[in-house]
């Protein structure tokens, strides 16, 4: 397991989690505690897999009031035209 902190920007700086990630069955899973959350989530769960096809599948549940609830799900897809560019 890897663990990972992230501090949130300017914007809502009392929202902290904490958490690990950890390749299992082929997928990336990541668990956080959240802190400091207004709306009473105190996790988050998500997993991430590569897809045959090419795509990444991205699905996140929260722990929010004692229940575990849906979060977003989707699949990202390469875009041939894009363009990959720095800042100088």
């Amino acid at each position: 397991m890897t663990p990972f902190a992230e501090t949130a920007g300017a914007v809502n700086v009392s929202r902290r989690t904490s958490g690990t990630m950890r390749s299992e069955n082929g997928a990336l899973v990541s668990h956080e505690t959240v802190t400091g959350n207004a709306n009473g989530i105190t996790a988050v769960r998500g997993t991430s897999r590569l897809l045959p096809d090419g795509r990444l599948h991205v699905k996140s549940s929260h722990l929010k009031d004692g229940k575990w609830v849906d979060g977003h799900e989707v699949s990202y897809t390469e875009d041939a035209k894009a363009v990959v560019r720095f800042r100088d």
